[in-house]
């Protein structure tokens, strides 16, 4: 005999319902099977068209295997005609986690229409099947609504139908989150909706894992069970706080970094900080005062911030280039002090400023230890180790030379045992100043009153006086 299997189903509820996920079809499930009704298509008797048909059907899971069933049902009509079996109860089952039914049909035309054979399948009796259908994966099909299946064979066709929905129903955990969106966790048959709190919004209302969008704040949301479910469960609420990120705002306090000089970076916003040098992650210091000092190396050129406000975290990152430090290197020549050639230059000595000591080379006038301080053209500064210098006969040279007269109105005259080479004029801020040296008198009438600095060049050595200008 060849069989013929049509598979058609028909949804009863307008519900759209979102795809399952994988976590829904894990959970357990209740559903019910019911018989809609059987039909009769064909299977003339050759006695007019009144025909005799009998059915009995079964179900199963596959969880239990057992065929549960086999009620029968006949009557008298002509075909083709359909039998209402009245929604009959062919399978419930509570807290389980099959996933398909399979529908078991027997049927025949009797021709014996004895009550106490009808319902008993002999060699006389015609069209008989007796068919298993494949596997209705009804978790496939929506929730919480009666969905129909027409399964054919031969002449006979049974129409059941199928209601299920997921055994656990729970809102799910609260959230604390750090956006403002989120994932839900609920399960069950239910929908979502907002019971406190503003512009919340659902991207599926009847997806239990869907995303929650809102502001930054606090809300409620209402899990509630599907209308129309075998059973109604009480609503559940979950809380939902959207706190806000904080945001370091990473400053720098320079922005020529030098190396093996200190820099200072800042964050805000946040109860604890950690900082990362070169490599995100590589936490180089932790606490809460929101303040990294650095010594850089050459190698150095970011660092990452990470704030937390006890809940959230947010992060930030500043990048920067390290510049090399000058190393500058005394010499000396026939008493004169010189170093490689800066752009800026300042002389000290026994370790305070010479005013007016701003060039690459410096004559001392008196024994002790000098260093020199330049700047480089990236801006960065650096100084020398220091040098004792001893100059002969300086201290008796400095006794032997006067200038006078000391306040002066404008010209001075110089004592001197030798003759002078040249001097050179310093105002009080350590400017260089025209001066006229002719022979053993300076003339400083064309400058204005104050205080200044001569540095009279005798015997190959610099001799320091202080002058008073008083016109």
């Amino acid at each position: 005999m060849h069989f013929q299997f049509i598979l058609n189903m028909k949804i009863l509820s307008t519900l759209i319902f979102s795809s399952l996920t994988t976590i829904l079809f894990a959970q357990t499930v209740n559903y019910q099977v019911e018989i809609v009704e059987f039909g009769i298509s064909g299977c003339d008797d050759g006695f007019g068209s009144d025909e005799e048909p009998t059915w009995k059907a079964w179900g199963r899971d596959d969880i239990n295997t057992a065929f549960v069933g086999g009620s029968c049902f006949e009557q008298d009509a002509n075909e083709p005609f359909t039998h209402n079996a009245g929604n009959t109860l062919l399978i419930s089952q509570s807290a389980t986690s099959a996933t398909a039914i399979d529908i078991k049909l027997e049927a025949w035309e009797d021709d014996n229409i004895s009550s106490a054979d009808r319902c008993t399948y002999d060699s006389g009796d015609d069209c008989y099947i007796d068919n298993t259908f494949p596997s209705i994966s009804f978790k496939n099909d929506p929730h919480c609504t009666w969905n129909e299946y027409t399964l054919a064979s031969g002449n006979f066709s049974v129409v059941v139908r199928i209601k299920w929905e997921y055994k656990i129903f729970d809102g799910g955990t609260n959230i604390v989150d750090c956006n403002t969106s989120t994932s839900l966790s609920s399960q069950g048959s239910g929908s979502w909706s907002v019971f406190s709190g503003t512009n919340g919004s659902f991207a599926d209302i009847n997806n239990t894992t869907t995303n929650f969008s809102g502001s930054l704040g606090s809300y409620v949301l209402l899990w509630s069970s599907l209308p129309n479910c075998l059973n109604v469960y009480t609503p559940d609420t979950v809380t939902v706080d959207f706190i806000s990120t904080p945001e370091p705002n990473v400053t720098i306090s320079s922005n020529t970094i030098c190396e093996g000089t200190e820099v200072i970076f800042n964050a805000q916003n946040g109860t604890i900080y950690d900082w990362s040098l070169n490599t995100n992650g590589n936490i180089v210091l932790s606490d809460g005062s929101g303040q990294f000092v650095l010594t850089p190396s050459i190698a150095d050129d970011i660092v990452y911030v990470s704030a937390n406000n006890g809940t959230c975290s947010g992060t930030d990152s500043i990048s920067f280039t390290v510049n090399t430090s000058p190393t500058p290197i005394i010499s000396e020549n026939g008493g004169v002090l010189s170093t490689q050639t800066y752009p800026i230059y300042l002389w000290y000595f026994n370790g305070s400023p010479i005013p007016g000591a701003t060039s690459i080379d410096y004559t001392p006038t008196q024994g002790g230890s000098y260093y020199v301080e330049v700047v480089n053209a990236s801006g960065c500064a650096g100084q020398s180790d220091p040098i004792t210098f001893s100059g002969v006969g300086i201290d008796e040279l400095n006794t032997n030379v006067s200038i006078y007269p000391n306040p002066s109105n404008g010209i001075l005259n110089i004592q001197s045992e030798s003759p002078i080479a040249f001097a050179t004029l310093y105002n009080s801020v350590g400017k260089e100043i025209q001066v006229n040296l002719i022979g053993k008198k300076l003339d400083l009438s064309h400058l204005s009153n104050g205080v200044y600095i001569v540095h009279l060049s005798i015997n190959n050595h610099i001799i320091t006086k202080r002058i008073i200008l008083s016109k």
